[in-house]
């Protein structure tokens, strides 16, 4: 199937994956937000974890990645990168094809075997995998497990972001020029502050004091990196 953008915005929407809030939050760049996007909200219905889980399979097609199989950032939910490494599986036509089920660790284990000291299950430079994140803001923490992976031998065909803040870094970068500029790894985000929050705004109808919160925020171009219409 083709990946539907406006389809794919209403679902995080509707999911309540993506909100607006009254009173602004800290996030844990420091910035103050009247906006939220939180994909733990899918976890209560396993049939969401699937949906989510093909457009994500549907992306990765449109764009023609072929990873062997997928792996989540630890610090999001695992429950999307299990539910891709099924439908990679499910595609193989009838062939006999190997899909791991390997997921990697927060941080590493000091004890045991090196072999899973970044994974529980084996690793492979035979793999080709797609790093799976769920939020992207500074891009700190998956590029922790690009390095892991790199050191490993393992070449990462892209750094999905199930979403994409649109913050620019403290260092003046954005997630996809650190990503592409310091560790050689293609980004790519399935949707962005710019596609989803109109959405949110036509979806959820929210008072002017949201609306002002918003426009306020997203006038700061320092800290974002597009012009946000709502």
């Amino acid at each position: 199937m083709v990946f539907d953008q406006q389809a794919y915005g209403e679902f995080l929407v509707s999911n309540r994956v993506v909100g607006l809030l009254e009173d602004p939050i800290v996030l844990r760049s420091g910035g103050l937000s009247y906006w939220y996007a939180n994909f733990r909200t899918l976890l209560g219905d396993l049939k969401n974890v699937d949906r989510a889980a093909r457009f994500i399979y549907d992306f990765l097609e449109d764009r023609k990645v072929k990873p062997t199989n997928a792996f989540a950032v630890p610090e999001g939910p695992r429950e999307f990168a299990s539910a891709v490494n099924r439908l990679l599986r499910d595609a193989g036509d009838g062939q006999d094809l190997i899909v791991s089920a390997t997921s990697l660790r927060a941080g590493y284990k000091s004890h045991g075997s090196p072999l899973d000291r970044y994974s529980v299950g084996p690793l492979s430079p035979s793999m080709k995998p797609v790093l799976i994140e769920d939020v992207s803001t500074t891009g700190n923490s998956s590029t922790e497990y690009v390095m892991n992976l790199q050191e490993q031998g393992i070449p990462i065909l892209l750094l999905l972001s199930m979403l994409n803040r649109q913050e620019r870094r403290k260092d003046g970068k954005t997630v996809k020029q650190l990503v592409e500029d310091n560790y050689g790894v293609t980004y790519a985000a399935m949707a962005a502050a710019e596609t989803v929050l109109p959405v949110a705004v036509d979806m959820l109808k929210p008072g002017e004091r949201i609306l002002k919160g918003l426009r306020e925020e997203f006038r700061d171009r320092e800290r974002y990196i597009a012009e946000i219409r709502i």
